[in-house]
């Protein structure tokens, strides 16, 4: 192999492995972001589980308790779907966290002196509804995987189009 061709594979070979390894963690937080969007619209805008399902139905009915149906109903509030936004403060605290040095989806903590988590109240919650919840679908998945596919092969596309084009004088 000629000087000019191992230096120029060597040039495509360093803006793949820059694309895959010094791009990664940005194209996941990307990603993640997205997810996390998705799930909230998913989770508090749409009221659907990880299954697809209204959230509430698998235990028996969609609504709430019949006497807090009437307090909520008194209050203007819909009671025809659980609404897990009443205070913003699930939505709020389920973000893109630190864990074992890799960022995920998770909940931040509590406030001080709050008797629960977010995780645990998040936990509560899909016990008492029967269901899973912050965990995100197939379909959301789907997407996820191909956002990374799509962000890493725009940052590659982008590091190869920095390597100067060859010139040969034949």
């Amino acid at each position: 192999m000629s000087d000019f061709i191992r230096e120029y594979y060597g040039l495509i070979k360093n803006a793949i492995k820059s694309a895959v390894e010094e791009d990664k963690e940005h194209v996941e937080l990307q990603a993640l972001f997205a997810l996390l969007g998705d799930m909230q619209r998913r989770i508090h805008n749409e009221s659907l589980d990880s299954d697809g399902a209204r959230i509430g139905l698998k235990r028996g009915r969609v609504t709430y308790h019949p006497g807090y149906a009437k307090y909520r109903e008194a209050l203007g509030l819909l009671v025809d779907k659980i609404n897990l936004q009443k205070t913003d403060q699930l939505f709020d605290s389920y973000t893109v966290i630190l864990k074992d040095a890799a960022a995920v989806l998770g909940f931040r903590p509590g406030r001080e002196g709050d008797d629960f988590t977010n995780r645990e109240l998040a936990a509560f919650i899909e016990e008492m509804m029967r269901t899973e919840i912050w965990t995100p679908t197939k379909e959301e998945l789907r997407r996820f995987e191909r956002d990374i596919d799509r962000l890493l092969t725009k940052r590659l596309k982008l590091r190869l189009a920095a390597i100067p084009d060859i010139k040969l004088n034949i």
